[in-house]
């Protein structure tokens, strides 16, 4: 792509690299989460913790996202490439909110949903739900060509 990418300090909130376009000086904060394949047979189940959050507060942490996030993704097979997913700011919120809605629809729960709900709960987002929009989306960065 001809960006110039540097890690942050340790101590720098929400932002793990700072990506550069030289050719028109526009440079954005990107979080990164990485993750090794935990699933053989259905790595689509595969999920990135985001945030955590109590659930029933969750619209307080929807602004809080300020920049866009790639999730590297790394295949178990040794020679598959890593996968990258490219997620604008503006999306993480709601891909967070779906893969939660699910959680609660889905999923065998041991209490009440309604006791879950009032602990804090890590937010993610699922391999199945990156794949089909933001695999090596690079535009999504907004650094332009």
């Amino acid at each position: 792509m001809g960006y110039n990418a540097v890690p942050t300090s340790r101590n720098t909130k929400a932002v793990d690299l700072l990506v550069r376009n030289p050719k028109n000086e526009k440079t954005v904060g990107v979080q990164v989460k990485t993750m090794h394949q935990q699933r053989k047979k259905e790595a689509t189940k595969d999920f990135f913790p985001v945030t955590s959050v109590i659930p029933k507060e969750m619209e307080k942490v929807k602004n809080t996202f300020s920049n866009p996030f790639i999730f590297v993704y790394i295949p178990t097979d040794e020679k598959a490439n890593p996968r990258c997913f490219v997620v604008p700011k503006e999306k993480i919120f709601s891909l967070c909110k779906e893969q939660w809605d699910m959680y609660v629809r889905d999923s065998k729960h041991r209490e009440p949903i309604e006791n879950i709900e009032k602990r804090k709960q890590p937010l993610s987002v699922t391999i199945k739900q990156l794949e089909e929009h933001y695999e090596n989306k690079w535009e999504y960065l907004g650094l332009g060509g």
